[in-house]
């Protein structure tokens, strides 16, 4: 996962992006690339390679059962869940300003990129394959595309008022 100060990175760059009025595609294209990599070397390549376990062991489709074992779990559990909403966040707010792309779009890239990313654990063996993840890291490129939103509807409506 990425460490806190990375978020205040990419945090910090959203800032720059959304105040900025020329060339914010570009530099939003640019950092996207960034978080992506980041996104992998988290994710798949700084994990450990798991041998003992068979590719059916290192598979979690008990949607209900996994978001139960985390609710009475320690709380480790629920960072863990706030990471994953946390974790493509970031790609939800990044690729509508890089692309101009609308929601349904950027949630459908979203999509694959988590699937892409779970499988690559999988087949790995560097991860979970969990069903939990890919419906928790979906709400995350939710919520980012829903923070896109509102900053460019901040956006329309300081231009808005600078015509006046």
């Amino acid at each position: 996962m990425l460490t806190p100060i990375w978020w205040a990175i990419i945090g910090a760059a959203a800032v720059i992006l959304l105040a900025f009025r020329h060339k914010r595609e570009q530099m939003a294209g640019n950092l996207m690339i960034v978080y992506l990599l980041f996104v992998l070397a988290s994710t798949v390549l700084s994990r450990t390679r798991v041998h003992e376990l068979s590719y059916q062991e290192l598979m979690n489709l008990d949607l209900i059962g996994c978001w139960l074992e985390r609710s009475r779990g320690a709380s480790s559990n629920h960072w863990e869940l706030i990471l994953n909403f946390f974790m493509l966040l970031p790609f939800g707010f990044l690729w509508p300003m890089a692309t101009g792309r609308k929601l349904p779009g950027t949630l459908l890239l979203g999509f694959v990129l988590i699937l892409v990313i779970e499988l690559a654990q999988l087949l790995t063996r560097r991860g979970w394959f969990e069903l939990c993840d890919i419906v928790d890291n979906t709400i995350g490129v939710l919520l980012g595309y829903g923070l896109y939103a509102v900053g460019k509807w901040l956006i329309l409506r300081t231009n808005a008022g600078d015509d006046r």
